[in-house]
């Protein structure tokens, strides 16, 4: 008896050590499936959640079938991963840095702090540790805030990774989920107006009467309506209106919100129906018409949006909206409104960079960290990529060239970065490189990835990241190209090669820049880009400026016509031609914290040099 007692002990104990040696194992961690996070101190009807806002703030949500909700790991090796959310790609990932203890989703680095451990716990659950060694926990008040922590184990440490699969819509958030409200973005409607720009009749005033409506729709279903001016041909109740006389009208309430998440949904409509009063005859009809605005073209810049009516005369209707917090000034306002106060030379030490004699500079762009200067040399079968910044001077690399017919030039041109990726206009191709953290081995070519130039196009390109709709575009003078929305062009710290160009537009309307093209994006207005085209004249500081148009979800586009020509004055004491900095020999533009910087190459880089020869330039337009 005493025997089998001690049997049965021991084959208990067995089980609990299977058991307990199950419990222990990791689950497998798909690459491409999404996870719910929820942990044991609130149990699963709390899940961890994203806010669509400019923080891209973390939180406890409420547990629901939403986009927040939904965590993507990419494994970088020894179990530690890359955290990224459903919401905004995976360019953007949980993170936290080692003097504080709340996490925050930041845009991918190779950061300490985007690196994460999942140690199992206990049965079906995993501590989620960061790079510095600190458990991932939540608070016990009333918002259950996150943070990182190496006191001690609690029972918020445990977390739960449940996968959800691949969820491709996620449902709308209610105002009845109290830890999740929704997103909304605040619009404002402002200075409503007509005038009459042109009377037909001329032998008495306008006296104006009829009806001007603007309406906000969501999927063509009014939900609110502004009454802008409403009156009858009565005497008493009709407006005179002088020609070119702005009549300015009233808004009652103009302020309004909406679901960001719904944002392509809405428009607002502007319904006009307007008549000049005629004592001796019937009344003149001056027309009735409607206009639209998609919500997801405005920005913080105030946006017209506006109808001439040409029936009988001709009467201007327009009327301002603007998200947000009104923007004073766009690039464009910049651009056509402000004068190059701020020039000066930058020194790159060009004394300490003579090279083998070769060609002169012909393209010029700027990381963020790096001017990039290139030139062709090796009978212009090679070609050359040099940059430059103050703590770590000089680098380079070669490039083998390919021209598009034989005894066709192979100069390469004009050139864009954009971060870390650059892209190069040469004879047959646009070439891309990888400028990772800035050492020349760590500067490469995609080979994989290059778009052929178009027939007739001249070797230039512009290129931009555009926030707002989380995508890169390009331009040549002959068409405007997209990448994917949303998806990044490297994935821990490799090229992603589902990251492509495709062609939006093939109209043509970019002017050609002997120094090069360069794309702005502007946050005021994410629906327009701006191309500068440098050096149109191949004579002086002269750009001539362009407004691309993109259309709601930024999948197509229209080149518009040249809105100014400016020519910047150089720095004083040197004229800038001949041997010096010139639009003659590359140039770029950037524009970052509400100033447009724009930059002229030097004219050479060898043996041609001189002491007498200028640096670059750079105007500062603020």
């Amino acid at each position: 008896m005493k025997k089998t007692k001690f049997l049965f002990s021991q084959i208990i104990l067995l089980l609990l050590a299977i058991l307990i040696s199950n419990s222990s194992k990791a689950q497998t961690i798909e690459s491409d499936a999404y996870y719910r996070l929820t942990n044991s101190f609130l149990t699963t009807t709390r899940s961890l959640d994203t806010y669509v806002n400019a923080s891209k703030t973390i939180f406890m949500g409420q547990t629901g079938n939403y986009k927040g909700q939904k965590w993507k790991f990419t494994a970088l090796g020894g179990n530690k991963y890359k955290i990224t959310n459903h919401n905004f790609g995976d360019n953007v990932c949980l993170d936290v840095n080692k003097s504080s203890t709340k996490p925050f989703m930041g845009n991918w680095g190779n950061y300490t702090g985007q690196y994460w451990t999942l140690k199992p716990a206990s049965a079906g659950y995993y501590f989620i540790v960061d790079g510095y060694g600190r458990n991932l926990d939540t608070y016990n008040n009333a918002a259950k805030d996150l943070f990182v922590t190496d006191k001690g184990v609690a029972s918020g440490q445990y977390w739960k990774i449940t996968k959800t699969g691949q969820v491709s819509t996620a449902s709308t958030r209610t105002t009845t989920t109290a830890a999740a409200p929704i997103q909304y973005k605040e619009f404002t409607i402002e200075s409503p107006y007509f005038v009459v720009q042109k009377d037909d009749d001329g032998s008495t005033t306008p006296a104006i009467f009829g009806s001007i409506a603007l309406r906000l729709r969501k999927n063509g279903v009014v939900e609110k309506n502004w009454n802008l001016f409403s009156r009858t041909d009565a005497s008493g109740a009709r407006v005179t209106a002088r020609e070119n006389n702005k009549i300015s009208l009233p808004v009652a309430n103009p302020k309004f919100t909406i679901n960001a998440a719904d944002i392509s949904k809405y428009d607002l409509k502007l319904d006009i129906e307007l008549w000049d009063y005629d004592a001796s005859s019937s009344n003149d009809k001056l027309g009735k018409v409607s206009t639209y605005l998609n919500l997801a073209a405005v920005g913080s810049m105030p946006m017209e949006m506006s109808k001439i009516l040409t029936g009988e005369g001709k009467v201007k209707v327009a009327v301002s909206i603007y998200q947000g917090v009104k923007t004073k000034e766009s690039l464009k306002y910049k651009i056509e409104d402000k004068s190059d106060k701020d020039a000066s030379y930058i020194d790159m030490d060009l004394e300490t960079v003579h090279i083998a004699v070769g060609d002169h500079v012909n393209g010029m762009a700027y990381n963020g960290r790096d001017i990039i200067v290139n030139f062709p040399h090796d009978n212009r079968n090679k070609g050359d990529l040099f940059w430059w910044n103050k703590a770590d001077g000089w680098e380079e690399m070669t490039f083998d060239m390919v021209n598009k017919t034989a005894g066709s030039d192979r100069f390469p041109s004009g050139m864009q970065a954009s971060g870390r990726l650059l892209a190069v206009a040469e004879n047959k191709y646009i070439r891309f490189f990888d400028f990772g953290a800035g050492p020349k081995s760590s500067v490469s070519e995609i080979s994989s990835m290059k778009i052929e130039m178009p027939a007739g196009n001249k070797e230039v390109v512009g290129m931009t990241f555009n926030k707002s709709l989380n995508r890169y575009y390009l331009v040549t003078v002959g068409a405007v190209y997209a990448s994917r929305a949303g998806i990044s062009p490297f994935i821990n710290n490799v090229y992603n090669p589902s990251f492509q160009f495709v062609k939006i537009t093939s109209s043509g309307g970019i002017p050609f820049g002997e120094a090069g093209l360069a794309l702005l994006y502007d946050e005021a207005n994410p629906l327009k880009l701006i191309c500068l085209s440098l050096g149109t004249d191949k004579k002086s500081f002269e750009y001539k400026a362009t407004e691309i148009t993109l259309y709601t979800t930024g999948n197509s586009a229209t080149i518009g016509t040249s809105f100014t020509t400016k020519t910047l004055s150089p720095p004083s004491g040197h004229d800038l031609t001949g041997s010096g900095a010139s639009f003659r020999w590359g140039g770029t533009a950037d524009y970052n914290n509400g100033v447009l910087s724009i930059y002229a190459a030097p004219k050479r880089l060898d043996n041609f040099w001189k002491p007498t020869s200028s640096d670059a330039v750079i105007w500062k337009i603020r």
